[in-house]
């Protein structure tokens, strides 16, 4: 549906950045909150469209041959940045996040819009409120010189800073590994 490469890919792309120490490397994990809810009061025409969104927004801030941009599947993407500060990383996810909002906004009904929130059903199938759906990103960063071999340390790490991106207030959280000697 993206057209972005899937998990087979960012996994060869995390094993070879991993291996190149030469650089500082930042792997972006990003998942919507909320889209169970979104996609469930609204249908999944505009849930595939709010994907669709986010994939292009990927491709308009993340466009150089160096930045690697997949798709894990349903609402969970990938970015792989090479070479940059974390200050100009968090610039960008700044602006994509700010865009991604706002137009999936546009989704909602004004009601909705209005209230700040949808009602719909958990898991568990209670019913429940849920705040307007957002992104929110992990950040990895591997400092230069670090080598990783054991790309599951790197994905373990990934898995964490996403809840923890998930839990805060910004929707955006961040971990670094350093070099060990």
């Amino acid at each position: 549906m993206t057209g972005l490469p899937g998990n087979r890919a960012i996994h060869d792309f995390m094993q070879s950045a991993g291996r190149d120490g030469d650089e500082v490397r930042h792997f972006c994990y990003c998942d919507f909150d909320n889209f169970k809810p979104f996609n469930d009061a609204y249908g999944f025409h505009l849930g595939d469209h709010a994907i669709s969104l986010f994939a292009a927004l990927m491709r308009r801030y993340f466009f150089a041959e160096r930045h690697f941009l997949g798709h894990v599947g349903g609402d969970d993407f990938f970015i792989g940045v090479t070479g940059w500060s974390m200050q100009e990383l968090r610039e960008v996810l700044d602006r994509l996040l700010a865009d991604f909002h706002a137009d999936v906004l546009d989704l909602y009904s004004a009601e909705d819009r209005a209230a700040g929130r949808i009602r719909g059903h958990d898991r568990t199938g209670a019913e429940a409120e849920f705040p307007l759906m957002r992104c929110s990103i992990g950040i990895l960063q591997l400092a230069k010189g670090l080598v990783i071999d054991n790309i599951n340390r790197v994905s373990t790490s990934i898995a964490g800073i996403k809840t923890k991106a998930k839990e805060s207030a910004a929707g955006v959280a961040f971990l670094g590994l350093a070099e060990t000697n």
